[in-house]
């Protein structure tokens, strides 16, 4: 008798831990995997496995997808499309853009606020009522 009390865990007369069953609530041994009175598994039903391979799922394919975006922008040493050598019709169309913003400006005066002096630019000809 005591060795058949080794061999299934219960040492001499000490109480065996006891758990709830989640479905019928009758009480069950610790060890337990099946409920013997409802026979319904104790583990994770099919709707949490489902639903915890779908988020593994989206976090492995979210983790790819933003390896292959970091992995693109590594510079190899080589111009890329970002980092284009400025050619001379570049230079023009900069300097023709300088110029198109000082003529407006001539026309136009900035009128700063009270705010981290941030402000507006209004025409010349233009009244503005400040009150």
């Amino acid at each position: 008798m005591l060795v058949k009390g080794i061999k299934s865990g219960n040492k001499g007369n000490a109480p065996q831990k006891e758990k709830s069953c989640r479905h019928c609530k009758m009480m069950i041994p610790q060890s337990a995997t099946t409920c013997h009175y409802c026979k319904k598994s104790q583990g994770w039903t099919l709707a949490a496995k489902v639903g915890l391979g779908f988020i593994i799922f989206i976090i492995l394919i979210t983790m790819i997808a933003s390896r292959e975006k970091s992995s693109s922008k590594k510079s190899t040493g080589l111009p890329q499309k970002e980092e284009t050598v400025m050619n001379q019709s570049d230079e023009r169309t900069i300097k023709q853009n300088k110029e198109a913003l000082g003529k407006l400006k001539q026309n136009f005066i900035f009128e700063s606020d009270e705010f981290k002096g941030g402000g507006w630019y209004t025409h010349k000809n233009q009244t503005v009522d400040k009150s």
